[in-house]
């Protein structure tokens, strides 16, 4: 199936991990020049194809500027534009400080908006688009981290908006939905390699696939939302959760 996007230019953001890294590998697969964001260069290194790697703490005081600085540099105009990046940031209660939730709040929402902002207009302008954002399963669980659960239900309410104000202009606004998702070292993993008896428990009581995701599986989800067969999945919420409960 032609994917429509060689030679677009697919900025990844949280891009040497997990599902970041399963997106440039699909990216890159797919003919794109490929942006990768992160804070350490990790496990882009090995990759080939028109790969960039651009060093940066989004939540850093001047984060933001400095990704556009880089981005600039490199005389280029992202065409799709993934965030794949969310983290609890080891907060559960709904009693959080009001300062660590402001922090869990930029980090999973207002640094896409921020970014969004930055980028959007380009797009519009060239009336072609994909913003493709990695909300979580947690939003909609009962016992999940209260601040972050508020943080992704908040960011898939702003997609869903977002997404019908730029329809019209052909940019495409979505996001997936994945449930606990599996990548080599992250906390799912540790969880199959070191308690597997607890790790089939979790998975027979909480997902209906009776297993955990792999991050290929939602970057699979994510390079179609980028595509141009995706032109009418206009703030479109899409879970890729085994069917979790």
């Amino acid at each position: 199936m032609d994917l429509g996007i060689e030679n677009k230019v697919a900025i990844v953001l949280g891009g040497t991990k997990g599902i970041g890294l399963a997106c440039v590998e699909r990216f890159l697969e797919a003919g794109c020049h490929v942006i990768s964001v992160a804070r350490s260069q990790g496990n882009v290194e090995g990759l080939h194809g028109r790969l960039d790697f651009i060093e940066v703490d989004l939540m850093a005081e001047n984060g933001c500027e400095s990704l556009l600085t880089e981005v600039a540099a490199l005389n280029v105009s992202p065409d799709i534009i993934v965030h794949a990046y969310g983290n609890t940031l080891g907060f559960g209660s709904a009693m959080t400080d009001v300062s660590d939730w402001r922090a869990v709040m930029r980090y999973n929402f207002e640094l896409p908006l921020e970014i969004n902002n930055r980028f959007l207009p380009a797009l519009l302008e060239k009336r072609w688009g994909r913003v493709v954002h990695v909300s979580s399963a947690a939003a909609y669980a009962p016992d999940a981290a209260t601040p972050y659960a508020v943080a992704k239900h908040t960011l898939d309410a702003y997609v869903k908006r977002l997404g019908g104000e730029v329809a019209p202009h052909n940019v495409v606004v979505s996001s997936v939905v994945p449930s606990a998702t599996t990548y080599p070292g992250n906390k799912w993993d540790m969880m199959v390699q070191q308690e597997p008896v607890q790790a089939q428990e979790y998975v027979e009581k909480r997902i209906g696939a009776k297993r955990f995701a792999h991050a290929g599986e939602v970057a699979d989800v994510i390079l179609f939302l980028s595509s141009k067969r995706a032109s009418f999945c206009h703030g479109s919420i899409v879970p890729v959760d085994g069917y979790a409960y």
